[in-house]
Order: structure tokens, then sequence, then C-alpha cells
């Protein structure tokens, strides 16, 4: 008895997925995110905070837009047949961390 009272207010199947597929083509973003937006955006959250944790992601922060940077700067130029390590090893040296500083980047 309750099965044919609930019946009528479900949706069809058919309704809910249509309804689902427009939810979620609603929260894709149109554009794609570039990474150094997303750091900066997490390099103000971080300026907020004054606590040690906050000092550590800050310094790793702005390793990784260095990292960035150099990578970049290798690849255009072909200057290095492996970009993504040379670029982490100079970085964790110029902070004077070691590599695995430099496998955290």
């Amino acid at each position: 008895m309750t099965r044919d009272s609930e019946q009528p207010s479900l949706p069809p199947e058919a309704l809910a997925i249509k309804a689902m597929q427009e939810a979620f083509a609603l929260e894709e973003h149109t554009e794609p995110l570039d990474i150094m937006n997303i750091i900066d955006t997490c390099l103000k959250d971080v300026w907020r905070d004054k606590s040690k944790k906050a000092m550590k992601s800050l310094s790793l922060l702005i390793s990784v837009i260095e990292y960035v940077k150099l990578r970049t700067h290798y690849k255009t130029r072909k200057a290095c047949k492996q970009p993504c390590l040379k670029a982490s090893i100079a970085i964790a040296r110029q902070i004077g961390k070691g590599p695995y500083f430099a496998h955290k980047i």
C-alpha cells in the first residue's frame, strides 16, 4: 500500500538522469584553470594565517612558483632532457634544501 502512494512522487529515471546531467554541466568550469592562478589564491590564504604550518606552506608555494617558471624556461629553450627533474633540484638547491624537498615540489 505504501508502494503505491510513493510511486507517483518519485520522478522517472530518465528525468532524474537528465536533471543530474544539467546540474553537472552547470558546475563544470568553462575556462581552464591556470596553475599560477591557483597558487596565487593559495598564497592569499596562507598570508592570512601566521602559524608555523603556514610558513612552511608559504615556502613550498613560493618554491612551486619558481619551479613552474624555471620548468617552462627549460622546456622553451630545450636546455635539458629532463626539465622537470632539473628544475626541482635547482629550486631546492637555491633554497638550501635537499632532494626530499625537491621531491615535494
